[in-house]
């Protein structure tokens, strides 16, 4: 595995794999990785010639700073992963390689920002889409793989992939979790063990909701009855407990089959924010 940290080294070496036909493969994180990164990375690889993997912390979508710099980084571990993982370059800029001292652009998305996490974090996904573009940019993948468990950030890739005509096909990859049903994340590095405990809870509950959705229960009635029960499990505050359309994330109120729908969770235990989804129909 190769380690650049570079721009344009990363160029030169991608430029040699390009000419010989090669097709490349792009597996973005924020690293503290995770069986479940290592899995969009096998993915990946049954596509690709090339797997490139990335790690960086990107400021621009932390929307509380407080959060970036509690943001786990585990970066020789992450290299013994991506190695065993038989990844073969992994990017590693530093933050003045991606954002020099004269940067001053900015992406604004629009409309499908405005539900779940772009509502309650506003700026979040203009600066994932900062970042995105710029990858993209530098790298030019043939393909890039998204994990599920951000669905959000996933439309809204496939969405400015199709708006600025970049020619990268995008992958959804299905959410990897625990057996307890908890969804793997790197946030879950900072709960505590009775935390970790409690966390499945949230998939259950979304998998209950699911059932009584399904048996035609009124929706708002099952959102409200999730809500307590979170809040009596010992869960904060609830960013969001939606049911939403798939295609525009708009919050649906009154069933409907024809519709693809998942519900939507953003809920802290601690001071963790962590979300999920699962789809409904």
């Amino acid at each position: 595995m190769k380690i650049i940290k570079d721009i344009k080294s990363l160029k030169t070496e991608i430029k040699k794999h390009k000419k010989s036909g090669k097709i490349i493969g792009l597996v973005p994180t924020m690293g503290a990785i995770h069986s479940g990164h290592l899995s969009l990375v096998k993915q990946i690889r049954k596509k690709a010639d090339i797997v490139i993997t990335t790690i960086f912390v990107n400021k621009k979508q932390f929307n509380n700073l407080a959060d970036f710099e509690k943001y786990p980084q585990t970066i020789e571990a992450d290299i013994v992963n991506f190695k065993s993982a038989k990844v073969d370059i992994l990017f590693v800029p530093e933050n003045k390689e991606i954002y020099p001292d004269n940067f001053v652009t900015q992406i604004k998305l629009d409309k499908i920002t405005d539900n779940l996490c772009g509502k309650t974090r506003p700026g979040h996904f203009d600066g994932v889409a900062l970042i995105i573009v710029k990858l993209f940019n530098i790298i030019t993948p043939n393909l890039a793989i998204f994990g599920e468990k951000d669905f959000q950030q996933l439309q809204i890739i496939r969405r400015l992939v199709n708006n600025l005509n970049i020619e990268t096909q995008i992958i959804a990859a299905k959410i990897i979790r625990e057996k307890s049903g908890l969804a793997l994340s790197s946030r879950n590095l900072r709960l505590d063990e009775i935390s970790l405990k409690k966390a499945p809870l949230i998939h259950q509950i979304l998998l209950k909701m699911k059932q009584q959705i399904l048996a035609k229960k009124n929706l708002k009635s099952v959102i409200d009855e999730s809500s307590k029960e979170l809040a009596k499990s010992g869960f904060g505050t609830i960013d969001y407990l939606e049911i939403c359309d798939e295609e525009n994330l708009e919050p649906i109120k009154i069933f409907n089959s024809k519709i693809k729908a998942r519900i939507f969770i953003a809920v802290y235990l601690g001071k963790v924010r962590l979300i999920d989804n699962i789809r409904l129909y």
